[in-house]
């Protein structure tokens, strides 16, 4: 039986929400439309979520207020700004206790101030990457603080969060469910934010490594696919996506890469109504709402 859920990807000063209705193979786009919002720069300099979240909230009232009945389940992906995100080289088939006293050392050295339990945390082993004689810890993590705002502004205009999730993560999904055939290939999955590059290498589907990298300029994001490009010759293909990435831009990657680069169509395997209409304040393509369609689209 399909069910509908509200799929919001937050990024510093925009947010993007899809409504969806999903079945057990596919889904189904109901709506789609870019919010304002005035979410502070990261991280680092979040102290009153407050505002933002509430603002957020009535926002989405509107947005779910064209379809009846309206749809109250979220999913919610944070751009990775918000994150802690890091892969860690630890010893390989380390013992889990061991991995998270790991974790909550690097968070202090980060945040020292503040507690590591006051952190959402997630990780993932990536063992061997790249031939080498160690595992790398991939770890995710977000405010506690945030993450309970965000919560209780739902709950406050009637919606409940079921689920939170890192973009670039949430746009892999959105990758695998439109392109099967990462299940089968050696792919690179790009995420261009404004100041930020998210990197990961998927090979038959697997995670086999992830890098990020701070851009001064949209001219850094060339250079770094230019250089992935001949530093992989195996690769089959270079995905991009995010909120920083245009057509101008697209062309100039497509033209430092010696590989095939492609921006990633979210719609591609993932029907639309016949009632959806782009409204008139979104010009963006479909790359950018990749993370929020990929959230909405996940059940885990």
């Amino acid at each position: 039986m399909a069910d509908q859920i509200i799929g919001v990807h937050i990024c510093p000063h925009q947010v993007r929400a899809v409504a969806l209705e999903r079945g057990p193979r596919e889904g189904r786009l109901l709506l789609l439309e870019e919010i304002p919002a005035d979410f502070p720069d990261g991280l680092h300099d979040h102290a009153d979520p407050g505002p933002s979240c509430n603002a957020l909230a009535l926002a989405l009232t509107g947005f779910t207020g064209a379809l009846m009945p309206p749809i109250r389940n979220v999913a919610v992906t944070f751009d990775t700004a918000f994150l802690f995100l890091a892969a860690i080289p630890t010893e390989p088939r380390s013992p889990e206790p061991v991995l998270h006293e790991r974790v909550a050392w690097e968070l202090k050295q980060y945040f020292p101030s503040v507690p590591a339990d006051q952190f959402v945390t997630d990780m993932h082993v990536i063992a061997n990457p790249a031939a080498q004689q160690y595992d790398e810890l991939l770890v995710v993590a977000v405010k506690r603080d945030l993450t309970r705002a965000v919560r209780r502004a739902l709950e406050i205009h009637g919606f409940a969060l079921r689920l939170v999730d890192a973009d670039h993560f949430s746009t892999e999904l959105a990758l695998k469910l439109n392109y099967p055939d990462t299940y089968s290939r050696f792919v690179a999955l790009v995420g261009i934010k404004d100041q930020r590059l998210d990197l990961s290498l998927l090979r038959n589907g697997v995670i086999e490594a992830y890098r990020y990298y701070q851009l001064s300029a949209k001219t850094d994001a060339i250079q770094i696919l230019g250089t992935l490009s001949r530093e992989s010759p195996d690769l089959a293909s270079i995905m991009v996506y995010g909120p920083a990435l245009d057509n101008a831009l697209l062309i100039q990657l497509r033209q430092a890469s010696t590989i095939v680069v492609e921006s990633l169509n979210p719609l591609r395997h993932v029907g639309v109504a016949d009632t959806v209409q782009l409204p008139e304040s979104s010009a963006s393509p479909p790359y950018r709402f990749a993370p929020a369609i990929g959230v909405a689209l996940r059940r885990d």
